[in-house]
């Protein structure tokens, strides 16, 4: 007879679980693959004790979980019970299930249906489960440990020879089928609810704060040559025969101002010595890519940096230049 911490109502079922629990304590050793059952459960209060647990095989351990689901009481235990069916059948994720036992698609649902009530009954009591909760930091550090483990292991699964298209292509049927499979899922529809979950997502200012730390904290990000990115890209556009609007250059040149004022840009040659003698003049020098210098201590180092003449980019700022050029250049201060 056992001696339940809660209250069961006497039933069949929880005759036939107390007389299946006595006969497999009884019994001799069983062969093979076997499971550890607590009579009572955990979750209703059992214990680690020796006496509260049993080796069953897989099947029997289902078939006790089963008629423990089954048994009257309480609905909060009655939900906990359902909870530990459902992994029952579908296995915790964590651990290869050595499960030797089929059940019925009727049965399956019925289990699947009480699973999704208990836990409509827990949020409804409990909340959501994370809900004003966050992760600890060594709790997300084993996450991310755990994906990268995933992901190199998946990656050496998928590498070279193993992956299924290695030294294949696609064909061109093939090709034009997956690309008319993605446009017809792609709707107006699912376009339209896409970009209003990423607005909703970017207007808080929290996370978009937190997205640009880690994008700058990167290493991709701070290894990248930014100059030399920023000149093919402006390279490869003119070569197309884009030309900087002289929208595109006044928004570039208040941008960068306003940057200079604040300190977070710093002029090329600020603390250097220049060769201009006594009170050196300040140039803006845009030059044909659209980039746009404040020169502070003379033009000389600037022209040379450039590959081009100190007397051609006077002779511009000075309106001296009669033949048209793409460099333009203004004098700031005498």
């Amino acid at each position: 007879m056992i001696t339940w911490p809660i209250k069961i109502t006497e039933n069949k079922y929880s005759r036939w679980y107390e007389q299946f629990m006595f006969n497999c304590q009884k019994r001799s050793t069983i062969e093979g693959y076997t499971e550890k059952h607590h009579i009572i459960p955990r979750s209703l209060g059992g214990t680690e004790d020796k006496e509260n647990l049993v080796l069953l095989t897989a099947k029997e351990h289902y078939i006790a979980h089963a008629l423990l689901w089954k048994m009257s009481m309480e609905p909060k235990f009655h939900n906990k019970m359902s909870m530990a069916l459902h992994l029952m059948v579908n296995g915790s994720g964590t651990k290869k299930q050595h499960r030797n036992y089929r059940i019925s698609a009727r049965l399956y649902q019925s289990i699947r249906l009480a699973k999704v009530e208990a836990m409509k009954s827990y949020i409804a009591e409990h909340g959501a489960v994370w809900q004003g909760r966050k992760h600890k930091p060594e709790s997300i550090q084993k996450i991310i440990d755990a994906n990268a483990r995933t992901k190199d292991l998946r990656s050496a699964k998928l590498s070279g020879e193993n992956n299924g298209m290695f030294g294949k292509k696609h064909t061109k049927d093939t090709l034009l089928k997956m690309s008319k499979s993605n446009s017809a899922a792609w709707t107006d529809e699912r376009k339209q609810q896409y970009s209003d979950t990423v607005k909703k997502l970017w207007a808080d200012l929290e996370f978009k704060k937190q997205m640009s730390e880690i994008k700058k904290n990167s290493a991709g990000w701070q290894n990248r040559d930014w100059k030399n990115i920023g000149r093919k890209a402006a390279d490869a556009r003119m070569a197309k025969g884009w030309k900087p609007t002289e929208e595109f250059k006044k928004k570039i040149s208040e941008t960068r101002r306003a940057k200079m004022a604040s300190g977070e840009i710093v002029p090329w040659n600020k603390g250097t010595k220049g060769v201009s003698k006594g009170n050196p003049k300040i140039w803006e020098i845009t030059c044909p890519e659209g980039y746009i210098y404040v020169v502070t201590d003379g033009i000389a180092k600037f022209a040379e940096e450039k590959g081009v003449s100190a007397s051609f980019l006077k002779s511009i700022g000075k309106n001296k230049r009669k033949r048209p050029t793409d460099w333009k250049v203004k004098l700031i201060k005498k």
